[in-house]
C-alpha cells in the first residue's frame, strides 16, 4: 500500500520519514524499494521572495506578431557543504517481507 506524498508523521533515527511517487518500488526483481537518508537541515536553498522575476519581452517577427516572453529568476542550491549529509540506501535487504 502506498501512502500519499509528504510527510508521514512517522520518524526513524530522528529524522522524519516522508513518501514521494517518484522514488521507484520495483527496482532489482520488482520488489525491492530505495531509501533516501537526508539529513534536509544540511541542503539550502536560498531564494528572494521579495525580488520579482524579471520579465523580457521580444518582438522576434514583426510581420507575424509574435512576441517572446522571457521570465527568469535568481536562486542557489547548496548540497555540497557536507556531503555525507545524504545517502541511498537500496539492495536486496529492502524487499519487502511476505507472511
Amino acid at each position: 500500500m502506498r501512502r500519499p506524498p509528504g510527510n508521514t508523521g512517522f520518524q526513524l533515527g530522528g529524522r522524519s520519514v516522508v513518501t514521494d511517487p517518484n522514488i521507484p518500488q520495483t527496482l532489482g526483481a520488482g520488489t525491492e524499494d530505495e531509501i533516501f537518508a537526508v539529513a534536509a537541515d544540511e541542503l539550502f536553498l536560498y531564494e528572494d521572495p521579495a525580488m520579482p522575476m524579471a520579465v523580457r519581452f521580444e518582438q522576434i517577427a514583426g510581420s507575424t506578431g509574435q512576441i517572446r516572453i522571457v521570465v527568469f529568476g535568481l536562486f542557489a542550491f547548496s548540497a555540497g557543504r557536507q556531503p555525507t549529509a545524504s545517502a541511498l540506501l537500496t539492495g536486496s535487504g529492502l524487499i519487502a517481507p511476505t507472511f
